[in-house]
């Protein structure tokens, strides 16, 4: 498990180099999900930011891509013309795409619907380093909120208590990530670093490297207070809790 700690894309303006629309560019840096960015073809969409420094993740929200949900969607991280990664997508997950650390002479991301049966549109890129969760990140019993969909629902129902109408609206869910038995070091330094940049900034969670669709962002982080382990001092153990878009 990931969790990202810095974006040194805030506040950048990105070069639409494919599809290329009527639409603000800099909608895709901004955290607000009320702007994003749709582009004026329906099969491609390239983005470019231009060089950066060392970073060791690339991540998306609030696309819509998916399509017909075939899984020939794409999301599509290159350095210039090396191929860095690719994720595959049959549902609007939000995507992050881990690597090794390196800096890029133009980081650019390709989305592409071969279908050609929806607008291509995203909310928010952000791209900076991410903190690998120790012991295997989460603990027994975590929600696996990239998979889970929360809705209200309210049903109107006739004299025989058969449903009539039914209203769903989809909802923040509420997550909290517990991490027991860290080195006192780790929750004072690199946790630290985490908590400077979460508290005020989106962050995403990965869960699995491998799945870059097991992805989501987090929002209204609240920390909170670590405590000493019950045998040694050397140990705490640390949790926050937080809501989350996965996009589905």
């Amino acid at each position: 498990m990931l969790l990202t700690k810095t974006n040194i894309l805030s506040g950048t303006i990105p070069t639409i180099s494919v599809g290329s629309s009527s639409d603000d560019a800099e909608n895709i840096t901004d955290q607000d999900f009320s702007l994003n960015y749709t582009s004026s073809s329906k099969t491609s969409m390239t983005i470019e930011f231009g060089a950066t420094a060392e970073i060791t993740y690339m991540a998306l929200a609030g696309l819509i891509i998916a399509g017909d949900g075939s899984g020939t969607s794409s999301v599509t991280l290159y350095d210039d013309t090396s191929l860095i990664n690719t994720a595959l997508l049959k549902r609007n997950h939000c995507v992050v795409i881990p690597f090794e650390a390196r800096s890029f002479t133009n980081l650019k991301i390709v989305l592409a619907n071969p279908t050609a049966d929806t607008e291509i549109s995203i909310a928010y890129v952000s791209a900076g380093t991410t903190l690998t969760v120790p012991n295997d990140g989460e603990t027994a019993g975590y929600t696996r909120h990239w998979l889970n969909r929360q809705i209200k629902t309210k049903a109107t129902t006739s004299n025989l208590a058969a449903p009539v109408t039914v209203l769903r609206k989809p909802i923040a869910i509420k997550g909290t990530l517990s991490i027991p038995n860290m080195l006192a070091s780790f929750s004072q330094e690199d946790y630290q670093d985490f908590l400077d940049f979460a508290i005020d900034e989106l962050f995403f969670i990965i869960e699995d490297e491998t799945k870059f669709e097991s992805s989501y962002c987090c929002f209204e982080m609240i920390p909170k207070p670590p405590k000493a382990h019950s045998q040694t001092r050397s140990l705490n153990n640390v949790a926050f809790s937080f809501k989350v878009f996965n996009g589905l």
